[in-house]
Order: C-alpha cells, then sequence, then structure tokens
C-alpha cells in the first residue's frame, strides 16, 4: 500500500483484500478466548488479534487524512456499518460475537429448513448433514453453547412478536425471523450504544488517541501544495503545525463536535468514499478530494493551522467556516449540487412515476411564475401527467452548539426546517425586463450620466418572494425545498421526497410559518406538496418499477448499482462529496 499512488484504491483493497478476511478468523479468536461463564461482551470485544486490526485500521486512516492523530470519535464514526451512515470499516471490537453467531445460525437454519435457492424451490440437506444440527438448542457442545450464550446477550433488548415467549427467543431469531433481517438487528445490536455514545457524550470521544504509524509515506495528493502550506521540509515544523491546531480549550472541540455529530450520522455521502467501485470513472475521487472527504466525515482537521479569512474571523482547521462565511460565496457549490440532483433525476426520471421522458426534467425553467415569465424561482422541475413540482436547494448554516448533547439533533433539525420555511415563503428572484417594450420615446442625451447612474440603471429588478409563490400556486406548481448542510446531511422534506415510505404522513406541525407576509403563500404550498403520495419515497417507488418491468436485472454497470435506488445513492454521495471537498479546496 506504501507504493500506492491513488488513495481511494489504497483505501478499498485495504477493505476489500485485508479487512473481508478477518472475521473468518474471529471465529476462531472468540471461541479461544471467551469468559468461562459465557460472557461475551458484544460491543466492546478485545483479544491481541482485535487490538492487532484496529490499531493496523486506525494507522491507514491516520495516513489518508495526513492527520497524526485520530480522535475517538473519529475510529467510532469509521467504523460504524454503512446502514447507521458510518464509513462501514470493519472492526473485531464491535463485529467479533457477530461474525460467530452469523454463519452458525445460516448453517443451523440450512439444516432444519433447507437452502432458499429461489422463492419457489428449496433444497434440503442430506439426513447424514442434518443430524449434527438437530439438537443445537439442547447441545452440550462448546460451540453450541457458545452460540446461544451469545445470541441471547445479543438480542436481549430487541423485541419479537406477541405471539412468542421468552422462551422462544432462540428459535425465532434463529429459524423464524428472515435472514437479512436477521443480519441487520445483530448489526444494530453490535452498534447501537456506539451511536448513542456519540450523539449524547461527545466529550468522551473528542480525545486525541496517537498511535505509532506502519505506513511512513503519505499518498500522493496533488501536484500543488494544500492552501495552507509551501512546500515540504525535513524538520519537525509540520508536526508542531498540526499539534498546535489541535491545541486550545477542550470545550471548543467538544462544542464543535457536538454541532458536527448530528449532521454526520444522517449524512449518506460517506458511502462514496469507501464503497464506491472505481471501475465507473463517475465514481472515483482524487486522493485529495478524498482526504478532504474523509476529514469531513470523521471530524478530523484539514488544515495544519488556523488562518485568517478576508472577513477577519478564524479559518478553523476542520474548515466549518468556509462553508459559513459570506465572504465564500456559495453559488458556485449550490449550482454544483443542483446540478447533480437535476442529472439523478433524468436517469430516474421515467421510474418515479412524476414523468416519463427525460426532456420533461428542467433545468431551472422559465415561464412558471405567469406574472413574471424570466423568474426562475425553481432549480429543477418535473412535468408530468400528474402535474408539475419543482426543488428549489439551498446550502444552510451549521447549528448553534445546544447546552445538552442531547438537544443537538433537534437543533439540526431546526436549521433544516427553518429554511425549508424559508423556501415556501418564497425567495426574492430578479426579473428581466429588456423584452418588455420602453413606453417612452427615446430621448437624445446631451450629458452623459455618471458612473453611478450607470450602474443604478443597470441594476436588474427583483420580484417579492411571496409573490413569487403566489405565482406558483396560481400556475398549479408544487415546490419541494432541498436543503444540505455543511456536512451533506439533508433536509426532513427532501428526506421524505427520496426515502419516505409509501403514502407516509409527513409532519407539518412542527413548521412555524409566522404571520409575515408571505406565510399563507407557504402554508398553502407546504400542505398541497407534502400531502401529495406520489411525491414520497420517488427512490422506493423506483425499485418497484424496475423490478415489474425487468425483475431482476442489474441496473447500473457495477455491483453497487443493482437497483436504481442504490445507484442514485452511490452517484449523488460521490458528487456531492467531490463538489463540497472542491468547494473548499478552492
Amino acid at each position: 500500500m506504501e507504493e500506492m499512488e491513488d488513495a481511494q484504491t489504497a483505501l478499498q483493497m485495504y477493505n476489500q483484500c485485508i479487512l473481508s478476511r478477518v472475521p473468518f478468523r474471529m471465529i476462531a479468536d472468540v471461541i479461544c478466548n471467551h469468559d468461562e461463564r459465557g460472557n461475551l461482551p458484544a460491543d466492546d470485544w478485545h483479544s491481541t488479534t482485535s487490538d492487532a486490526v484496529d490499531s493496523t485500521t486506525k494507522a491507514v486512516l491516520r495516513t489518508l487524512t495526513s492527520s497524526k492523530h485520530i480522535t475517538r470519535a473519529a475510529f467510532e464514526v469509521a467504523t460504524l456499518p454503512e446502514s447507521m451512515n458510518g464509513l462501514g470499516l470493519y472492526t473485531p471490537r464491535r463485529s467479533a460475537v457477530s461474525s460467530l453467531i452469523l454463519p452458525l445460525a445460516r448453517a443451523i437454519r440450512y439444516a432444519m429448513k433447507g437452502v432458499d435457492i429461489t422463492d419457489k424451490k428449496l433444497v434440503h440437506m442430506s439426513p447424514y448433514m442434518r443430524r449434527f444440527y438437530v439438537n443445537w438448542e439442547t447441545s452440550s457442545l462448546p460451540l453450541f453453547w457458545l452460540y446461544r450464550q451469545a445470541l441471547l446477550q445479543l438480542t436481549k433488548d430487541l423485541q419479537m412478536p406477541p405471539e412468542y415467549s421468552a422462551a422462544d427467543r432462540l428459535r425465532y431469531f434463529t429459524l423464524t425471523k428472515k435472514m437479512d433481517k436477521f443480519q441487520r438487528c445483530i448489526s444494530f445490536a453490535s452498534f447501537k450504544k456506539t451511536k448513542t455514545l456519540l450523539l449524547s457524550q461527545p466529550d468522551a470521544l473528542a480525545t486525541r488517541e496517537l498511535y505509532v504509524p506502519t505506513m511512513t509515506r503519505p499518498f500522493t495528493t496533488s501536484n500543488t501544495p494544500p492552501p495552507d502550506e509551501t512546500s515540504a521540509t525535513n524538520d519537525d515544523s509540520s508536526d508542531d503545525k498540526l499539534e498546535r491546531a489541535w491545541e486550545g480549550s477542550v470545550e471548543r472541540e467538544t462544542k464543535q463536535l457536538q454541532v458536527a455529530l448530528p449532521s454526520i450520522l444522517s449524512s449518506t455521502a460517506g458511502q462514496g468514499l469507501l464503497h464506491a467501485p472505481r471501475s465507473n470513472p463517475d465514481y472515483r475521487l482524487s486522493s485529495e478530494h478524498l482526504r478532504i472527504g474523509l476529514c469531513r466525515k470523521l471530524r478530523l482537521p484539514i488544515l495544519k493551522k488556523e488562518r485568517r479569512c478576508k472577513c477577519g474571523a478564524v479559518i478553523d482547521v476542520h474548515m466549518d467556516h468556509v462553508l459559513q462565511c459570506r465572504s465564500h460565496s456559495k453559488k458556485w457549490l449550490h449550482d454544483r449540487t443542483r446540478d447533480n440532483e437535476f442529472m439523478a433525476m433524468r436517469t430516474l426520471c421515467d421510474l418515479t412515476g412524476l414523468v416519463s421522458t427525460k426532456s420533461s426534467v428542467l433545468l431551472e425553467p422559465t415561464n412558471t411564475v405567469p406574472a413574471y415569465k424570466s423568474a426562475r424561482p425553481l432549480d429543477l422541475a418535473v412535468e408530468g401527467s400528474l402535474g408539475t413540482m419543482g426543488i428549489d436547494i439551498t446550502i444552510t448554516p451549521a447549528p448553534k452548539a445546544t447546552d445538552l448533547p442531547e438537544d443537538q439533533p433537534e437543533a439540526t433539525a431546526k436549521v433544516h426546517r427553518r429554511k425549508e420555511v424559508l423556501k415556501w415563503c418564497g425567495t426574492s428572484r430578479p426579473i428581466d425586463d429588456s423584452s418588455q417594450p420602453d413606453p417612452e420615446p427615446t430621448l437624445i442625451v446631451v450629458n452623459p450620466p455618471s458612473e453611478n447612474q450607470t450602474k443604478k440603471k443597470k441594476k436588474k429588478k427583483t420580484v417579492p418572494g411571496h409573490k413569487v409563490m403566489e405565482g406558483l400556486i396560481q400556475n398549479n406548481i408544487d415546490m419541494m425545498p432541498g436543503t444540505f448542510d455543511p456536512w451533506i446531511a439533508e433536509g426532513p422534506a427532501l428526506t421524505w421526497f427520496k426515502f419516505g415510505a409509501s403514502r407516509k404522513h409527513f409532519d407539518l406541525d412542527q413548521y412555524d410559518f409566522g404571520k409575515a407576509k408571505g406565510s399563507a403563500a407557504a402554508r398553502t404550498m407546504s400542505k398541497r406538496t407534502m400531502e401529495k403520495p406520489h411525491h414520497c419515497g420517488i427512490w422506493s417507488t423506483s425499485n418497484m418499477e424496475w423490478r415489474r418491468r425487468h425483475g431482476t436485472r442489474q441496473f447500473g454497470r457495477t455491483h453497487r448499482d443493482r437497483t436504481p435506488k442504490a445507484w442514485a445513492q452511490t452517484f449523488l454521495s460521490v458528487r456531492h462529496s467531490r463538489c463540497f471537498a472542491q468547494h473548499i479546496q478552492k
């Protein structure tokens, strides 16, 4: 790995070629190192082997992110499963016990019920093979005894249907529950304490840990040095810079981590950093963009030291200030985010049930407000038989830190809801009236106007936001606000639009529209947009429509693109990670 110049390739090879071999070895590790009483710490397994694997993972992350220190929070986020919006790296500390349970549960199920080859065909094992597993519930063999102890400890807090008693817990999870759901339950039981700890006790995870690196040569990231560096030197100045970046108030570091974690753990953008196949050129990230994406996801410093912004404030080492400062225009970031959503919508348009052709998906359409035809209040729009629906993208600021960590997720959600309300109330839009005829005759001007007068004349006219929204309602157009925070977490409305369950009710009671101008139009627009069932969960709708048309045929080019929803998640996670990294890099 030291000789690889591409960081994304190195990270994927470590994950797929090295870490993928660890679970099979952890079965023997648990059998050889378990407590005689059968006490198996499912979420905190320690042994010589597991500690060595975790130390190697930390060294790889340290090298890829060019960081001297790896915090506990960074490692926990990196090893959270993809289903919990973590990076998805395997850790024996959380998964060693489940590595023992899952293969045994699968073998017992195959022996007792047969192997489900297809939906209609079941292949039964020979009686000779079945006899080894028939008495798995009562056998005194150490393997089965250990399986029963581990399964009971992992599932003790998981709910069962009311018709099952506590005595049926082993049989229900081993034989009755579907295997894919059983695997998700085991993963949830192993990692739920970790996610709870991240959100409730950031002060315990903001501490840094220093590990002896196993890789000495950092990956080649770009031909130009980072914006805060000049050239590499052989002295210890770079280490001193990194050390100064970590110095300062522990309370400040903890508060910054507290603010970022709810968004980090709700953002799906991390999927493109580790799992996007590089066989598709669209999924490839440069080493520098991967480094920035990892640092943002794992909350590690991007800069070696703090810098002074042109607004006079301090740019922190995590580059949070760049995504909030008004001196750094976010128009380019907004436009790239809009383009990514536009391309995804055009690809899935005929499967969503909203439109039938790609030409019906429009980018910044005009003629949406009858009274102001040149105004463009929508970033993209879909025109179908069920009506026209538009999306308006915006980048939200970071929330304020709350006194209690438990209140931070709600504070983060409030920032998204506030921006969504402002979008529903309407945003003032410039209009171009150059095509309108001049009602007054042209006069010969003897004295030319001054420069200031010329600028005033060239200034475009704007239409008030509430009139824009009233015009959209009059034109029977729905509007969905799409909010993205600095950690690429999406707001409630856009999440409901993409991932919502079929016909799931969207709770508008949490939204405060106030009494200002535009509040009445905002209530009307939000209600008509969020109460239409075909606006809910368009990606799940795409999956069902694809299966209806093509059965089990793969949707995309790679193994990650089996369904339209999987393709959209991977595509947008890579594209959004790249454009946010480019904005920070600028």
